[in-house]
C-alpha cells in the first residue's frame, strides 16, 4: 500500500487526492494473458524452455515481491527466493503449532 502525497495528473487522469491510500491490483497482473495465457492452471511447463527456466517469461516473485520505491529492500531482488521460502515456511509452520496450542 502507498499514501498518496500530492494529486497529480497523468494525460488527464486524476489520480487520487493527497492522503489516498492505493495498492496495487496483483490478482490482476499475475492473470495477464500476455504473461500467463492460462493462468488459473497449473502449468510449471509455462516457465521452462529446453529444460532451463525462460529467461523471457515473467517470473511472478517480480510481481507479488518486487514493486515499488522500496523494492531494492526486497528478498527477490538479492536472489534469496530460496530464504524467502523459508521466512514462509517457517511462517506457517509457527502459525500451525500456535493453533494446536489454542483451545
Amino acid at each position: 500500500m502507498y499514501f498518496v502525497d500530492e494529486k497529480i495528473n497523468i494525460e488527464d487522469i486524476g489520480f487520487p487526492s493527497k492522503g489516498s491510500i492505493i495498492s496495487a491490483n496483483v490478482w490482476t497482473m499475475l492473470r495477464n494473458l500476455e504473461d500467463y495465457p492460462d493462468p488459473e492452471e497449473f502449468k510449471p511447463e509455462q516457465f521452462i524452455k529446453d529444460g532451463k527456466l525462460d529467461p523471457n517469461v515473467r517470473d511472478p516473485l517480480t510481481l507479488v515481491f518486487d514493486f515499488g520505491r522500496r523494492s531494492d529492500l526486497c528478498l527477490t531482488t538479492r536472489n534469496d527466493d530460496e530464504a524467502l521460502a523459508n521466512l514462509i515456511v517457517g511462517s506457517v509452520l509457527v502459525a500451525i503449532s500456535a493453533a494446536d496450542r489454542c483451545p
